[in-house]
């Protein structure tokens, strides 16, 4: 996939194929640092993860602990 074709497409659409790159690299042994406001696709391509709120850090470490509703935040959802 060309830089080209992934910016006419949806950011759901090109997950698949940065997931298949980001693993494909990580098996090479390169380390990645991700910034992503999609819990799912955080839990899909990361060892480990750090969870700001407010500019504070909620959560630190092991990836599919962290993403839960707590840390994310839904249990904290109001209007």
């Amino acid at each position: 996939m060309t830089a080209a074709s992934m910016s006419s497409t949806s950011a759901y659409a090109t997950q698949p194929a940065l997931v298949d790159l980001i693993r494909g690299l990580t098996d090479e042994g390169i380390t990645f640092v991700v910034s992503t406001h999609y819990p799912g696709f955080a839990s899909t391509v990361g060892d480990a993860c750090t969870i700001l709120d407010g500019g504070q850090v909620a959560y630190r470490g092991d990836t599919l602990d962290g993403v839960d509703a707590e840390t994310y935040g839904l249990r904290r959802f109001s209007v």
